[in-house]
């Protein structure tokens, strides 16, 4: 049996660690600045901190990543500067929420690239868990900011955060029903957990499916509800990550069992079901 060397190993251990620290960071941001200041501001320092440790141990990309990372947290910082002033905020909340969070989207776009180039024996359940946890991700950060946001500033957020909202809702079901029909028995058992939501957290995400009606989802869930319930899921997607690397590590990459049988391409079945969905969605609100 191949094991993967230590240092690689290690190596590809920072970047998923730097990744679920910078998922973290996003939505504590935009819960802070779409709040006006007023919730989980007392956490981005500690938080920050932490994101700040997770990036110094990656090998590739640090210089790039910590510049990035310093933007997006001066807009952050500037946003929230305005509410402890006495005058009126002079930009929009919900504007600066969504330039924030999509920020932050980019920096995840570089660190899952970086997870590429360290990570040669990455199989394809590693691939497409990471992408589903970042779409649940990104969910948590984008509802959680529309809960926090005053109720008169939501009709100024851009018409494309929906449409990206919606489109992100489909690609999780994608990227579950891909991990369901091409990983082997091995890495099903181990991601298992990581498909199989709490009641709570499967309630909203089909309501959110069937509707996307997010004003609605303001009626009936806050933001004391929504984050612990979201954020204990993406904590046990951590866990299933770790083990997937571990299995990966110990195998070289050989235990993928997705690139073998009668549909190698993934051509048929749920899985291209589902990215057939998410391509009709997208082309749907291209349109619109």
């Amino acid at each position: 049996m191949a094991h993967l060397p230590q240092p690689l190993a290690a190596m590809q251990g920072a970047v998923w660690s730097a990744l679920h620290q910078v998922q973290l960071e996003r939505g504590i941001s935009c819960v802070a600045v779409a709040s006006c200041g007023r919730r989980f501001v007392i956490d981005l320092p500690r938080v920050r901190v932490a994101t700040d440790a997770a990036v110094e141990k990656l090998s590739l990309g640090v210089a790039t990543l910590s510049v990035r990372l310093s933007c997006v947290r001066k807009l952050v910082d500037e946003s929230l500067a305005q509410f402890e002033s006495s005058k009126a905020p002079i930009r929009s909340v919900s504007r600066d929420f969504y330039d924030i969070f999509t920020d932050y989207g980019e920096l995840v776009k570089l660190l899952l690239e970086a997870s590429c180039l360290s990570d040669k024996t990455k199989t394809r359940a590693q691939e497409t868990f990471a992408l589903l946890k970042e779409e649940l991700a990104r969910e948590r950060g984008f509802v959680a900011g529309v809960l926090a946001l005053p109720e008169d500033t939501i009709d100024e957020l851009p018409s494309r955060a929906f449409a990206d909202f919606v489109v992100s809702l489909h690609a999780q079901r994608a990227h579950a029903a891909s991990l369901q029909d091409r990983s082997s028995a091995e890495e099903i058992d181990i991601v298992k957990p990581g498909l199989t939501p709490t009641p709570q957290l499967s309630v909203v995400q089909q309501r959110l499916l069937l509707t996307f009606d997010v004003r609605g989802v303001r009626k009936a869930l806050d933001l004391d509800t929504w984050w612990p319930i979201v954020t204990s899921h993406i904590e046990k997607m951590n866990e299933v990550q770790s083990r997937l690397q571990a299995l990966a590590a110990a195998t070289g990459g050989s235990s993928g069992g997705s690139s073998e049988g009668s549909d190698p391409k993934g051509e048929h079945g749920p899985a291209a079901e589902a990215r057939a969905l998410v391509k009709r969605t997208a082309a749907a609100i291209a349109g619109t």
